[in-house]
């Protein structure tokens, strides 16, 4: 019999080790290893690196914090440790041991870890933080913020790394998330290049004007290469149109409709023309002033000032008829009013004396002598 549990237990059997382990675990639990202590069990478990018979052992004594090294030392385990984890009622006695064992649990997957962290043990994140590099730090907070909301320095940090390391999720990131710390961030997203994460902050932190050159920059350059333009083109007319109130005509529109122009873009042309904001004849006369086109460039321009203001004299004239016809609907009502008799009583409703003078009838019904309603 020892003979038995020597061969099951021998190291260096790992094309047999599943089988082994198996064995070890169903002589275990029929009571055949019942003369073995629980740690000469747990010493012949290690050295073969039964892992889960570990687990096991450790797990009848209460041993939480043990069982969690021991998912973690089985390699083909480790990926259980979160639902082992989760499903935990001891979560208390786990929390010391995720903390000491974080660089573990970040190799099986670190934004996982940021999830179950967060969803369990949120208040050792402060803890964790400075252990982690940059790769694991963004990794971290990004399973962090799957679960919920991170503090504005964290969330700036976060901003920082995905920059830097997947930039191409900064604009969505800075999009859904108000809480990023405005300075250090748009110094982050103009290192790595990024003018439309960069805008959106200048935007947000009142730079309308800035945001726009820096979108005008970006769409000259498009040009020069002759990369397309239209989502770019649509992201200025946006930013012009929520600026319209704050921003120099001449250094919104008038660059705007310039490009235009230089492009031959009817499409384009035609969605700026159609903005309500636009003053088209302000706007065309700081074309002429400030610009060496021909008439025949501003055509499309000119062509478009006349079929807006014969849209617009159509709505005008449409909402003057409306308001005619409101108008005389209200007459039409007051009139008839007018010629309805009313119903009164024969006596001052203060007095009670029958009317026999200057008198005020109130649409309710109430009449009154002068004299009587002054006093």
């Amino acid at each position: 019999f020892e003979r038995v549990v020597a061969h099951l237990t021998a190291p260096g059997q790992d094309s047999t080790h599943s089988e082994r382990q198996a064995a070890f675990s169903q002589l275990m639990a029929a009571g055949g290893l019942a003369h073995y202590t629980h740690q000469d069990l747990l010493a012949l478990a290690r050295s073969a690196e039964f892992y889960q018979v570990c687990a096991t052992l450790h797990e009848r004594r209460g041993e939480h914090r043990q069982v969690l090294k021991c998912y973690l030392l089985d390699n083909g385990r480790k990926h259980r440790v979160f639902n082992y984890i989760e499903q935990s009622s001891h979560k208390s006695d786990l929390q010391s041991a995720v903390l000491d064992n974080i660089d573990g649990l970040l190799d099986i997957d670190a934004t996982e870890t940021g999830h179950m962290v967060q969803r369990h043990f949120s208040q050792i994140i402060p803890d964790i933080v400075p252990l982690l590099s940059d790769k694991q730090l963004y990794l971290f907070l990004k399973g962090v913020l799957l679960e919920g909301e991170l503090e504005p320095p964290l969330m700036t940090r976060y901003f920082v790394l995905t920059c830097h390391l997947d930039p191409e999720l900064a604009l969505p990131l800075v999009q859904a998330n108000k809480n990023i710390q405005l300075d250090q961030a748009i110094q982050a997203s103009t290192e790595q290049g990024l003018d439309e994460v960069t805008a959106v902050l200048l935007e947000r932190s009142g730079d309308l004007q800035g945001a726009f050159d820096l979108l005008l920059n970006r769409l000259h350059s498009s040009m020069d290469k002759g990369e397309p333009l239209e989502s770019q083109m649509q992201e200025l007319v946006g930013l012009a149109h929520r600026g319209n109130n704050v921003m120099d005509p001449r250094k919104s529109w008038l660059p705007l409709l310039q490009c235009l122009l230089k492009l031959n873009s009817h499409e384009m042309l035609r969605q700026v023309l159609s903005n309500t904001d636009l003053n088209l004849a302000s706007e065309l006369h700081l074309l002429l002033e400030h610009t060496n086109g021909t008439l025949g460039q501003l055509r499309p321009l000119i062509m478009g000032l006349f079929e807006k203001c014969v849209h617009e004299k159509a709505m005008l004239r449409t909402t003057v008829q409306l308001q005619y016809q409101d108008l005389h609907s209200q007459l039409q009502k007051v009139l008839q009013d007018s010629r309805r008799g009313q119903l009164v009583p024969s006596s001052c409703s203060t007095c009670q004396y029958t009317l026999h003078s200057t008198l005020h009838l109130f649409r309710c019904g109430h009449i009154f002598h002068v004299d009587c309603l002054a006093s």
